[in-house]
């Protein structure tokens, strides 16, 4: 991974998870390491603080999310692509896209005595919203089924969620718990050493 050293501050300083992880990567795992790497690696529990119970909890939930969509789809996929119809909408919309647009902004600024509309369009405007939904989770379901790895599809297959963002969800949680708990983090990277392809 690498990031311009303003980013990686910046990021590291936000207590991103995976940026914090890599400050804490064993020595013999590193390849290279400058001066200026020495000298940050020297400063890295500089960058702990109370932060990194919202921001590995926000990443966790995020985790947490995926197992759930993932279940989903496992037991009970979508059987084909949303309609209109199902919406209660006409094939094609009445409202040209443009308006639509102004109108769903004003209305979500809360200034809807300047959308200057009817309760009717705010439930098609609503429906709408749920069909442009609908298809962006259809559109997901597909990248997901043609994307999926062989040997993780047959994990989430044989236990029913997805083993590896469970995996991250733990181990996410766990560190943020140790991190918190000792107020350092010497025991921060969990992971085993990598021997072979993640699934």
């Amino acid at each position: 991974m690498r990031h311009e050293i303003r980013k990686f501050f910046r990021l590291a300083v936000d207590a991103n998870p995976t940026i914090l992880e890599l400050m804490w990567t064993r020595p013999e795992d590193h390849r290279v390491v400058s001066p200026a790497g020495e000298r940050l690696l020297a400063a890295r529990e500089s960058f702990l603080s109370r932060r990194v119970a919202e921001r590995f909890g926000r990443y966790a939930l995020a985790q947490l999310k995926r197992i759930r969509t993932h279940r989903t789809w496992l037991l009970s996929p979508p059987s084909g692509a949303p309609t209109r119809g199902q919406f209660g909408l006409p094939d094609r919309t009445l409202i040209p896209a443009d308006q639509l647009a102004a109108a769903e902004a004003l209305l979500d600024a809360g200034e809807r005595d300047a959308a200057d509309v009817s309760p009717n369009f705010i439930e098609v405007l609503n429906r709408e919203k749920r069909y442009k939904s609908a298809q962006a989770q259809w559109r997901q379901y597909n990248d997901w089924l043609k994307n999926r790895n062989p040997a993780r599809s047959d994990l989430e297959v044989r236990f029913g969620y997805d083993t590896k963002h469970g995996m991250h969800l733990v181990r996410l949680q766990r560190m943020a718990l140790e991190i918190l708990d000792s107020g350092e983090g010497q025991r921060v990277q969990t992971r085993p050493p990598r021997t072979t392809r993640d699934p």
